[in-house]
């Protein structure tokens, strides 16, 4: 109740015209980090306290630190564009780059899952050793550095740069979300227990750490095979942030309870929450595609007013500055048609879940889909009797109907044959009524098959993949696993860690 009060003030005071200005200039900083802290109760009330407290006469690291905040606000709402936009003015309001202005560059990138390009921004600031950089300034790098390490699965290095942090600024050290942090890493370097022990000393009320520590909570209970308790924990966790819009958290709570379902077998409760969460995923990766086209284009812009500057100051920097931006912008555009395969692969997923969910769904996947025919093929079509191509689509729905597919010497010749009709008109047939040829329609009939046998006979995910490889009738595990993860979206290891 009294943490609420607080908020409530904050925002309420930021609101009221000419407050601050009224207020004693010491009392900004309280102000600030009062608005900074709002983040973690609630993103929407921290963007309007801190969009009001940058209509005050600020210093420039009053306005970056302000700016760091909405960014980080519109990152946990999942509007990774607006976060971009918040600090796209970091220059031009201050008069230079400053050593927190290029922090707030370099936590961009971390927020858009750009972790390689935010440490190397990292430690060059790190390294620059510029008289203007404060001892929190460089704690807040190495504890960007340790979350980047973290979702780059390196634990061990991410709890070296927490201690590197907490040696900078000891009076963070046993802030909720310095410890989450610390615990985390622990947990993912296999020390259960520390991890445990650092959960249960964490005392918060804010919703996104509360939400954060029983989502570590019941990660670890499934490491321990414990998943009512768990599923307790992330029902707890969703419900804490429910009416909040944290919306990247939530969906790491809905693909880990999309897990845990599968865990306790039930399957009811994992596709629904596996098509919500492949639904959210695609929604949010198009957010983040969108804040990385911006922050390219903003970086090409902050290029060229530097590259102006260096060349009317004549100075020899000018190659390595081209140097650097060319690259973080190649690197930029490359992520970005990762990030745009990325969103074709999970639809395609999304698609795929839907469809085996259906009745008959070994062979409903592979109906009929016309290819667009040129009026050249349609003439030569002309040939092949309505009759005929009737009475070849109910043998392919018979020979669908079986497991003849799954032969490895299936070729057109030897289906013509087990078919009794005319190669050509088969292959005619396929191509125009499947809109694939023989080849993609074999195979294809051959992955959902498999798929089917995955999801409904539990027995078939103990074994190799290169005996499903064989048994679907695929001449070598390379070309199954290519094959099948162009069907499904994903590779057949996914698929099954899925069930």
């Amino acid at each position: 109740m009294c943490r609420s009060f607080v908020v409530f003030a904050v925002v309420l005071l930021c609101l009221l015209p000419g407050a601050v200005t009224a207020q004693n200039s010491a009392d900004l900083p309280l102000l600030i980090a009062k608005t900074a802290e709002t983040v973690a109760s609630n993103p929407d009330d921290a963007i309007t306290g801190a969009q009001n407290l940058l209509l005050q006469k600020l210093t420039d690291d009053q306005r970056l630190t302000l700016q760091g905040v909405v960014a980080e606000a519109y990152f946990h709402k999942g509007d990774y564009l607006q976060s971009v936009k918040s600090i796209e003015n970091a220059a031009a309001n201050t008069g230079a780059i400053k050593p927190l202005a290029a922090y707030n560059l370099v936590r961009q990138y971390s927020y858009l899952g750009l972790y390689q390009l935010s440490d190397a921004g990292a430690h060059r600031l790190l390294q620059s050793d510029n008289k203007g950089s404060s001892a929190s300034l460089q704690a807040k790098l190495y504890r960007l550095l340790a979350e980047n390490a973290l979702h780059r699965k390196m634990p061990g290095k991410a709890l070296e740069y927490i201690d590197k942090a907490n040696a900078a600024d000891t009076e963070r050290k046993l802030s909720p979300e310095n410890l989450l942090l610390e615990a985390a890493c622990l947990a993912d370097d296999n020390r259960i227990t520390e991890a445990k022990s650092l959960l249960n000393s964490i005392r918060t009320k804010s919703p996104l750490h509360r939400a954060r520590l029983l989502l570590l909570h019941a990660e670890i209970l499934k490491r321990q095979h414990d998943y009512r308790r768990a599923n307790d924990s992330l029902s707890k966790a969703m419900a804490t942030i429910s009416p909040l819009s944290y919306e990247p958290l939530k969906l790491d709570l809905i693909k880990e309870t999309a897990d845990n379902y599968r865990q306790l077998g039930d399957y009811s409760g994992f596709r629904a929450q596996q098509t919500l969460y492949l639904k959210k995923a695609v929604e949010l990766e198009e957010h983040r595609k969108d804040g990385i086209r911006y922050l390219v284009n903003m970086e090409a812009e902050q290029y060229k007013n530097t590259a102006n500057l260096i060349q009317q100051k004549n100075d020899r920097r000018l190659t390595y500055y081209t140097i650097a931006i060319l690259a973080v912008l190649i690197t930029a555009v490359v992520l970005l048609l990762i990030l745009r395969s990325n969103k074709k692969s999970l639809q395609k997923q999304l698609l795929f879940f839907d469809k085996i969910s259906q009745p008959q769904a070994s062979v409903a996947i592979a109906e009929k889909h016309p290819a667009p025919q040129t009026t050249k093929k349609k003439k030569e079509s002309a040939a092949l009797p309505k009759e005929t191509e009737t009475l070849i689509l109910q043998k392919l729905n018979d020979f669908e109907s079986s497991e003849q597919f799954m032969q490895k010497n299936m070729s057109l010749s030897t289906l013509a044959t087990y078919l009794d009709v005319n190669p050509k008109y088969l292959s005619e047939t396929i191509n125009r009524t499947k809109g694939k040829n023989f080849n993609a329609y074999i195979n294809e009939l051959r992955i959902n098959r498999i798929a089917f046998l995955l999801k409904n006979s539990p027995e078939y995910r103990n074994y190799k993949i290169s005996y499903l490889a064989e048994h679907s009738g695929f001449s070598s595990h390379s070309a199954f696993a290519t094959v099948f993860k162009s069907v499904t979206g994903m590779t057949p290891n996914a698929f099954i860690n899925l069930l």
